[in-house]
């Protein structure tokens, strides 16, 4: 697109300095924090309708019947990384001097991936296994060979390939829960794994003014295909990251820069009004309305996520300082939470179930089984954000640099 420079320069001047806008940064957007810990509610009461509640009550079913909340919080995660991910990586590799520079910038962004998310996983997929031989009387983990055969997929980053298989009625069982949310981590992986070489490729190149119009026509090519529940292209979309890649890439172009005024002007019944528009289109569109509902859902997330990067207002933490710290709270956990929240409603299922002698639950167990969840899922969250995720975080990083750094 004119006026769109990937590197502060022309095409001959690409391997260059970066764009003043297109700097490396770690000082974190608020509202795009916001959106995440939005997109890891609606997909864990998504999950708790599906598992949680046992006794299969009438209002989850009407929830269920009207809104897509699994899918909608998958997208609009989708558009956070895509975002995020560029926004951190991208500055580093457009403004290496050499190849060997470049190369040494991709090595550095899976030394980091490596280290923020594979633990994590690993960590929480012999969790489950241990439980669901040694804590299963319910059957709420599922058959042990099944599990095994999930949480190897889910190390082997292949888990969206399994989910889609299982979903085909290839499974003998459920056996991608509770880890079956996994799935979008190991399609996030392949994405990250191939994104970062097809750059360098350009780069090398000296192609990079295409690399905005080639993750278009990819999005593109997916927004208006059939996805429907359970199709394998529905674990291998990427719309929804191509468009947060989009939205980095964008930013810097005085064409979309124009609208932060404005956007920052708004009255709050204008906000309102666009962010349920946004909202709606994103939970409400199913199946049954269009038949590229998954495309739509990608575009609306997008929307979003390019509203919030402006940081103009509009999904910003609540101006009471308990509400932000409870927002950012669920956000810098999010990752936690989204690995280990099946697991824990599992452990919930299977509690309950001994501690009441095996009766099965009715509505005036909601209480008590919501309850338990948060808590649950709240205390492992913390722990392994604490024990695994930041130290860990930090190792890759102290790893990643001096690999940046070494000759």
């Amino acid at each position: 697109m004119h006026g769109v420079t990937l590197a502060g320069g022309s095409e001959s001047e690409q391997a260059g300095p970066v764009h003043s806008s297109h700097v490396r940064t770690e000082k974190k957007n608020e509202e795009i924090e916001t959106l995440r810990a939005v997109a890891i509610t609606i997909v864990a009461f998504q999950h708790s309708f599906n598992y949680l509640t046992v006794w299969q009550p009438a209002w989850a079913a009407t929830i269920g019947s009207y809104f897509n909340l699994g899918q909608a919080g998958v997208d609009l995660f989708f558009a956070i990384s895509g975002y995020v991910i560029a926004r951190s990586f991208l500055p580093g590799l457009l403004a290496a001097s050499s190849f060997e520079a470049a190369w040494r910038e991709v090595v550095a962004f899976w030394i980091k991936r490596i280290y923020r998310l594979w633990p994590t996983v690993l960590l929480w997929v012999i969790a489950d296994i241990v439980l669901a031989t040694a804590f299963n009387r319910s059957g709420a983990f599922g058959p042990i060979k099944e599990t095994i055969v999930g949480g190897v997929s889910a190390l082997a980053q292949i888990m969206n390939f399994h989910h889609g298989y299982c979903a085909q009625g290839f499974c003998f069982s459920n056996p991608v829960y509770p880890l079956g949310p996994l799935w979008s981590l190991s399609l996030e992986e392949q994405f990250y794994a191939c994104f970062p070489l097809l750059v360098l490729t350009l780069w090398s190149y000296k192609k990079l003014d295409r690399l905005l119009p080639l993750l278009a026509l990819i999005a593109f090519i997916q927004l208006f295909l059939t996805r429907p529940d359970g199709s394998l292209l529905l674990y291998v979309r990427t719309d929804a990251l191509c468009g947060g890649v989009m939205v980095y890439l964008l930013s810097s172009w005085e064409g979309l820069r124009m609208f932060r005024e404005p956007l920052a002007a708004a009255k709050w019944t204008t906000k309102a009004v666009t962010i349920g528009v946004l909202f709606a289109i994103l939970t409400m569109i199913t199946g049954r309305a269009v038949s590229f509902n998954a495309g739509i859902s990608a575009i609306a997330s997008v929307a979003i996520v390019t509203i919030a990067h402006f940081e103009a207002g509009w999904f910003g933490p609540s101006q009471n300082e308990r509400v932000r710290k409870v927002v950012l709270w669920i956000a810098a956990r999010s990752y936690s939470i989204y690995v280990i929240h099946c697991i824990a409603i599992a452990f919930v299922v299977e509690l309950w179930w001994r501690l009441t002698g095996g009766a099965t639950p009715t509505g005036s167990a909601t209480a008590k089984f919501y309850l338990s969840w948060i808590v649950i899922l709240a205390l492992a969250a913390e722990a392994n954000w604490r024990l695994v995720e930041v130290p860990l975080r930090v190792r890759g990083r102290a790893l990643a640099s001096k690999w940046t750094r070494s000759e």
